[in-house]
């Protein structure tokens, strides 16, 4: 079986929105990937990259890895993707 852009997309946004992971609030990657089944999480990671190009997400470097938030500046775009079919 294998999940759709869309649907990974929508649980990593989801997941973030509901730990409340916004601004300041990050987390790591891994930690996002993780609940994941083990043969996606080279797509989860591959979209968490592409949420970052796209502005959905913001990077924050740490001397210990990558850490993300949800951005602030595109609340509503996200809110329309996670609750939106």
């Amino acid at each position: 079986m294998k999940l759709s852009k869309i649907v990974i997309r929508k649980k990593i946004l989801y997941k973030l929105a509901r730990h409340k992971f916004r601004g300041g609030k990050h987390t790591s990657v891994e930690s996002v990937a993780r609940g994941f089944p083990k043969e996606f999480i080279k797509d989860v990671k591959t979209e968490i990259k592409e949420l970052i190009r796209e502005g959905f997400i913001k990077v924050k470097s740490t001397h210990y890895g990558i850490h993300v938030s949800l951005s602030m500046d595109k609340k509503e775009e996200i809110e329309k993707i996670i609750f939106n079919d």
